[in-house]
């Protein structure tokens, strides 16, 4: 028979028990057979078994040898108290058998010592009876076997709460930590020493505990669930101080008596930081793909721009080659139809059309192979120190005639103390001679041409500026002159240009790491200025 026979009860004071094995500690022979005889009458000589004992170490051997349902032990034995013996059996052990102590006289302070002892009951020999034993068999066994479903459970209960990975805290309706499990020692890291007996507010930021007990107060008076029964997302608060958030479920345990809280708390720190990261993944995915689809929406733009200007160079080439071209052939076929009777003179006119044709056709292809150059070659240019008010004046020089012509005055001023930039020489001639052909070109008689060279400030670089006298520039063409094959609306007048030489110009200072720009006066005329770098690292 195991130590947790189960007892059924057919009445109060006849129960069917199965077979017990019992254990009679007694000293006194006549005493064992009142007990066997009483325990015949209650259970049948063939329904239990009585181990009987007389002496303190044999009743500890037989123990420790076999397996009681029940134990009985006198309070006298060989002048050892039999309480010793009980003691040293460990009755509050939940694996012991209930004991029941037997004593010769009634005794109000040995009954209360043996209750105290974990002894089941405490019975006297003179008032020994059938009823009474059954009784006191009945209801110790049962107890047993309730505090041993009962402890079972607890374990099962504190085993649920040790692996929980929650925070598991319960509470009084004080607000009063009751029980605080591991996963909580983890997320708070106080220990359950530190915290069980404290009031709950510990674990909160000062204005979140302020409020806290009120919530318990109004649910106990109300009824009202502001929080209780209810979760959500509150802060926590470190034993280091620090706050952190976390998800929050406070129930009512529900059990008879004073009311008990059950709080079930989780740590989003992680969550909260794993959001973060997806939030910051997704705004710089939101921007690569909205930066991504700003180029590919310029490279578009950028492709029909090339698209269009493709189509309208060749328009553009193929009326500037025929215009000439057709020049030459049309007076070329006058002179050969009529030679024999023309007159010198007019036959030299024929020829003076087509040579100006010529002329015109000549200066288009060497600007479109200067222009077809820069681009194939962009950055293997000869580069060398030279002089900025130099390379002006020589540009002066070689324009002294048309200069003359048109009566036209002109000045160099330089503010830089070192006009010396590294340059490619014929590229940088070649840009102040073109802009140079256009003032003198649209500039009226007796005006002023003035050449400006200045250093530009925070940088470290050399500015070029041409200010004419001419007709100017409108406001939305300053950029669009640069180019190939544009003319301003006011200087666009047939007198030969070819519409390249901006274009050039702009090429070749953008192959020396500079800009070019166009600006209009106030007074009259324009402004074209470039910028090009005194460092070659520039």
């Amino acid at each position: 028979m195991s130590k947790n026979t189960i007892l059924s009860e057919k009445t109060p004071l006849s129960p069917n028990f199965s077979t017990l094995n019992m254990l009679l500690v007694e000293d006194v022979q006549d005493d064992y057979l009142m007990t066997r005889r009483l325990l015949n009458n209650i259970l049948g000589k063939d329904n239990y078994h009585l181990d009987w004992q007389t002496g303190f170490e044999e009743a500890l051997l037989a123990y420790e040898s076999n397996e009681y349902d029940v134990i009985f032990i006198d309070i006298k034995l060989d002048n050892r108290d039999g309480l010793e013996l009980a003691q040293a059996l460990r009755p509050k052990d939940i694996e012991t058998p209930p004991i029941i102590i037997l004593t010769g006289s009634s005794c109000f302070d040995l009954e209360l010592k043996a209750i105290r002892l974990g002894a089941a009951d405490c019975l006297f020999k003179n008032q020994l009876s059938e009823p009474l034993l059954e009784r006191a068999i009945y209801y110790a066994i049962t107890r047993k076997q309730s505090e041993h479903a009962l402890r079972s459970n607890e374990k099962r209960y504190r085993a649920v709460l040790d692996t929980a990975n929650e925070g598991i805290i319960t509470l009084d309706d004080k607000g009063v930590i009751n029980s605080y499990n591991p996963a909580a020692e983890k997320i708070f890291g106080y220990t359950a020493t530190e915290v069980i007996g404290q009031n709950i507010v510990k674990l909160m930021p000062g204005d979140i505990a302020a409020q806290h007990g009120g919530y318990i107060s109004q649910y106990l008076a109300t009824g009202n669930k502001k929080i209780i029964g209810l979760g959500r997302e509150v802060c926590g608060v470190r034993k280091d101080g620090s706050r952190f958030p976390l998800h929050l479920s406070v129930s009512d345990v529900g059990i008879p008596g004073p009311h008990r809280f059950s709080g079930f708390v989780r740590d989003l720190t992680l969550e909260k930081q794993a959001e973060e990261t997806i939030r910051q993944h997704n705004e710089i995915l939101e921007k690569t793909v909205a930066e991504r689809t700003l180029e590919l929406e310029q490279a578009k733009d950028e492709a029909e721009k090339a698209n269009r200007a493709k189509t309208e160079f060749l328009a553009n080439i193929s009326h500037e080659i025929r215009t000439p071209l057709y020049g030459i052939l049309s007076f070329a076929n006058m002179g050969f139809n009529r030679a024999p009777s023309l007159p010198a003179e007019k036959i030299k006119e024929y020829f003076s059309h087509i040579r100006e044709s010529g002329d015109r056709l000549l200066l288009l292809l060497n600007d479109l192979l200067d222009l077809s150059k820069l681009e194939s070659t962009k950055k293997n240019i000869t580069i060398k120190k030279e002089d900025l008010v130099v390379i002006t004046q020589q540009c002066f020089q070689a324009e002294k005639a048309r200069l003359e012509e048109k009566s036209i005055r002109w000045e160099i001023n330089s503010e830089a103390q070192n006009s010396i930039v590294p340059c490619n020489y014929d590229g940088i001639r070649q840009v102040i001679a073109n802009l140079l052909s256009n003032a003198i070109r649209f500039s009226p008689e007796k005006a002023m041409i003035k050449i400006d060279i200045t250093p530009v400030a925070d940088s470290n670089a050399l500015r070029f500026s041409m200010a004419d006298e001419g007709v100017g520039i409108p406001e939305n063409e300053k950029e669009l002159i640069f180019d190939k094959f544009a003319q301003s609306s006011k200087t666009d007048t047939g007198a030969g240009g070819t519409g390249l030489g901006l274009a050039i110009c702009k090429e070749i200072i953008n192959n020396h790491n500079g800009k070019i720009w166009a600006e209009n006066r106030s007074e009259c005329g324009s402004v074209f200025s470039f910028d090009v770098p005194q460092d070659l690292n520039s």
